[in-house]
């Protein structure tokens, strides 16, 4: 019997902002002012993935398709990479190879989640996210708006660094996404959001260093850090810690969130059974 073979993907949050907090109110008069354009933002990334022409990829050319179902978007990317064969008679030929991957966005204003799959024509998740990303916002500049993608891993994942680390953290730096959706945000000690509203802020870095002489002592039951690490877990920010002995800063990025789905279920499926597959573990 041929064992199964599975395919990997990694879950990302991202977060749309308006690029401005003064709106200029000039989308062929769709847009009233920045609550307006808040309200209607999904609707707006949804016109930028349905509409735009190529993801730019500086190292190759790429192709993409779309499918849409309601609030789920299925993305395939399609990268052009050299493939040299040998003939049968011994010489080395080139062949075109488009190995591609499948992104899945839930755009519920509600959610907001997206599945990368690994491997496929690029060698990292991050890698995908980047490229998505930067294509997006060229387009969504046209809105006011910005996107921005962070993984989700288990709020586990730090505290199990923590532990490891333990007597030599010195630095942790939080790189904070200012959050459009409260259901993520309810748990940080502080309004991040309204930060966000009285300053523009898009990005907000928050570091925490130790006296040369000492280390950091985070604990999980202090509600201000609790609070960080379960916003960012979530896809709300980045994480990296310095520890003594560690010449390179840590990233929680690394334990990003891994879902596998059968190969069946993925190759060869039609854009409705993708859909099927996908919204079930989007929610």
């Amino acid at each position: 019997m041929a064992k199964k073979r599975s395919v990997g993907f990694h879950t990302y949050r991202y977060q749309l902002l308006p690029t401005s907090q003064h709106v200029q109110m000039d989308l062929g008069g769709t847009i009233t002012g920045i609550e307006d354009l808040r309200q209607k933002k999904n609707e707006f990334l949804r016109q930028a993935l349905e509409n735009i022409e190529t993801f730019a990829y500086s190292r190759a050319e790429t192709r993409h398709k779309i499918w849409a179902s309601e609030a789920l978007f299925v993305l395939q990317i399609g990268v052009e990479r050299d493939l040299k064969r040998k003939t049968r008679e011994f010489e080395i030929e080139e062949v075109e190879n488009w190995p591609t991957v499948f992104v899945a966005f839930n755009n519920d204003p509600q959610v907001q989640k997206c599945l990368v799959q690994q491997q496929g024509g690029f060698q990292r998740t991050a890698t995908v996210v980047k490229l998505i990303e930067d294509s997006l916002n060229v387009v969504l500049a046209q809105y006011q708006l910005a996107i921005a993608f962070e993984p989700i891993y288990a709020e586990s994942y730090f505290w199990d660094l923590v532990e490891r680390y333990q007597g030599k953290i010195t630095q942790i730096e939080f790189e904070l996404i200012s959050p459009n959706m409260s259901n993520i945000s309810e748990n940080l000690t502080f309004d991040l959001a309204a930060l966000n509203r009285s300053t523009n802020t898009q990005r907000t870095n928050l570091q925490l260093n130790s006296d040369k002489n000492a280390t950091l002592t985070p604990s999980a039951d202090d509600p201000l850090i609790g609070g960080l690490v379960h916003y960012s877990s979530d896809g709300g920010g980045d994480i990296t810690m310095r520890a003594m002995g560690v010449r390179k800063k840590i990233h929680t990025a690394k334990g990003v969130n891994e879902v596998t789905i059968d190969e069946v279920l993925v190759e060869g499926a039609t854009p409705e059974q993708l859909a099927d597959v996908f919204r079930g573990l989007l929610q």
